[in-house]
């Protein structure tokens, strides 16, 4: 059954503003090292971080509490050997998911230029 779900969209340009005011400031409060050094060799290096953004965003909205008491870098996204991302969650963001009852969480990134886009679901049992 499905417990929550969350969706968010992000400017890449946004993104990219802020890489660029605050450099490693803002990489290091938001993404984890695996996160920053997965983008940093991607040709499309501010999508990927839009989408992680994203990713991050709607998986507090799949929760319902927003990153009250959640770090963004409690929240890590991943992906697999064929590329597909999942979650490594952490502290209160993996407390918080536990106590909602949720087992499986589903997470879908996609972005082009401008936009990134992710979707996650919560799934109990």
């Amino acid at each position: 059954m499905i417990r929550g779900i969350g969706i968010d969209i992000v400017e890449v340009n946004r993104i990219s503003d802020m890489v660029d005011k605050w450099g490693e400031r803002f990489l290091n409060k938001v993404y984890t090292p695996y996160e920053v050094n997965y983008c940093k060799f991607k040709s499309n290096t501010y999508e990927c971080l839009a989408g992680r953004f994203a990713a991050k965003e709607a998986f507090v909205k799949m929760l319902g509490t927003g990153f009250k008491h959640i770090y963004f870098k409690d929240i890590e996204v991943r992906s697999d050997e064929k590329g597909k991302p999942y979650l490594r969650i952490k502290g209160n963001a993996d407390r918080l998911t536990k106590e909602s009852g949720i087992k499986r969480i589903h997470l879908s990134i996609s972005h082009e230029r401008k936009f990134a886009i992710a979707f996650v679901v919560g799934e109990e049992g």
